[in-house]
Formats: structure tokens, sequence, C-alpha cells
């Protein structure tokens, strides 16, 4: 439970095939920050099983995958699978648990599994509505490969399945080309907290307003000459998430080598602003709080939230 970077893994295989649960290329259960890792494993597992890792695995810690590529295949026979994270956390004893975040992420290859089965993230199985506990992020990935589900019709070109959706699921600007096995960019959301979801409160408090299995600011469906001539390479330094220097391979979008933003962490900020201000109020008041950003250089610097963007 710790952050680990930099790292490539060229060996065949992981995994048993038809026997094991919660497994990636780099970790099974994980908590903590992922950066800077490929894998061209073929991955081999029952449920949760991940390019990158498997699932989250505890409640309250962060789960972050950021910066990393997935080039193999997922041979899965079980539920909740997806190109770079499996799952979420599962456990009903806390049904409001910070979702898992993965930010400027690809997979490339074949994924398969029974159910529940994404192209970048298999989806989150377990939590029924986060609210003040954190923001779980799915942003600018792209999904380039095939997806599908042997044994049910939850398939994603980006996410398999969501459990609940809220505005604290900030998903937007994920690509997933034509053709790959799936037609929707999140393949089913159990709950979404709406205006028509029935619960006036729970909708003025963290509903969203926007419909995100329609929404192609959350998920996109690109045709496959636009992996190669620029356009999806401009999509993805179009997002304001953290990097900006993709560039145009042979076949598809790949990493630059430019510094970036890979993490943003405030003490002096509770986990969610609606705590410490109303709308209306006066937002000047937070301009001495200070704000950590990390870089992909392995730097760090503080900063005070007046002078962020």
């Amino acid at each position: 439970w710790d952050d680990l970077g930099d790292t490539s893994y060229t060996y065949q295989w992981v995994g048993t095939f038809n026997h094991q649960d919660c497994i990636g290329s780099f970790a099974g259960a994980w908590n903590g920050t992922i950066s800077n890792c490929v894998s061209y494993a073929t991955v081999y597992g029952r449920n949760n099983v991940g390019g990158i890792a498997g699932f989250k695995g505890q409640s309250m810690r962060d789960c972050i995958i950021n910066d990393c590529a997935f080039y193999g295949n997922i041979i899965a026979t079980g539920n909740h699978v997806g190109g770079i994270l499996g799952n979420g956390y599962t456990a009903s004893s806390a049904p409001g648990s910070p979702c898992a975040t993965i930010e400027n992420c690809y997979a490339t290859g074949n994924i398969k599994g029974a159910d529940c089965v994404g192209g970048i993230f298999g989806g989150e199985g377990g939590v029924q509505g986060t609210a003040n506990n954190g923001i779980g992020r799915v942003r600018n990935n792209y999904f380039s490969g095939k997806v599908s589900a042997t044994d049910g019709s939850y398939v994603g070109g980006i996410i398999g399945f969501m459990k609940s959706m809220n505005r604290y699921n900030d998903v937007r600007n994920n690509y997933f080309v034509e053709g790959c096995g799936a037609d929707k960019g999140i393949g089913r959301i159990e709950k979404l907290i709406d205006k028509d979801s029935g619960n006036f409160l729970q909708y003025q408090h963290f509903g969203r307003d926007d419909d995100p299995l329609q929404s192609e600011a959350v998920t996109k469906k690109i045709a496959q000459a636009q992996l190669t001539d620029g356009t999806l390479k401009d999509l993805l330094n179009s997002g304001k998430f953290g990097r900006s220097d993709w560039q145009q391979g042979e076949e598809y979008p790949v990493f630059g080598n430019e510094k970036h933003v890979t993490g943003i962490k405030s003490y002096d900020f509770e986990s969610n602003p609606e705590k410490s201000l109303n709308t209306g109020d006066d937002y000047s008041k937070l301009y001495d709080y200070t704000i950590t950003v990390r870089y992909s250089d392995g730097t760090s610097e503080t900063i005070k939230a007046s002078e962020g963007e």
C-alpha cells in the first residue's frame, strides 16, 4: 500500500487461468498510486482482473492509477474485468467508499471476461453512493482493443458496470474505438442519482444533471482512422487533466516526455468543498489554503489556492 512507478513488465503471463481472483500485472488488491507503468503481459484470472491492478483493496485509502499503458491481453472467466483496473472496493461494509481514480491511461489489447467488462475499468461493483468521502475520477483515457463479455451484457468501451453514479464520479474525456465490441462507453449504471431518481435531497446534494450513458463528454466513440490521423491525440491533449504531451504513434497516441501534474493534495481543504462553502459564498476566504502539487518527474511544490487555475 504505497506508490509504484516507472516499471515495465515484459514476461509472458500473469495469474492462473480459471482459478485466481484479484489479479493484475503489478498488484492484486491495491491502495496507493501506480504511475508510469507499462505491461505487455497476458493476464489470466477469474474475478476482479485488471491489466495493471486487480481491485481497490481497502475502503478509505486512495486507489489511483495514472500514466499507465497496457498492451497485453486479459483472459478472465469471472466478473469485473478491465484493461487497467478490474474493480473498485466491493465489500458491503463500506457502501460509501471513495471510488477509484484512473487518469491518462490506455489499453490496446483484447479484454475478455464473463460480465462487467470494460476496456479501461471493469467498474465499481460495490459502491452504492460515494458523497463527502472523496471523488473518483476516470478521465482522459482511451481504449483501442477488443472487449467482450462471454456470459452477460454489461460491457463498455471504457467502464463495464457502475453500481451507482453521482456528481462525485468525475468521468469525462474518455474515448473508445468503434468496432471494439461495445456499443456504449459505460455498459450499465444500476443507480443514477439525478432529478428523476426519486430523492430530491440526494439530488440536491450530489445529483447529476447529465445522462452519463449518452453524454459524449463522459465517453465518446471514435472512428478507427482517428487513432492514427491525430484526432484522438488532439482530443486527449485538450483535456485539463494532468498532461498535454500526447504524441502520435504509428498505431495510436502514446505518451510524451514533458513534465506534467500527476497529483494534487490539500490537507487544508476538506474532501468535499461543499462542507466549507455554500454556493454563492465568497471563495476568497480559501485563497490562503495550501495545495501540494506532484509532478511526473518526481518533484513537488506547495502553492496557495489563489495561485492555481
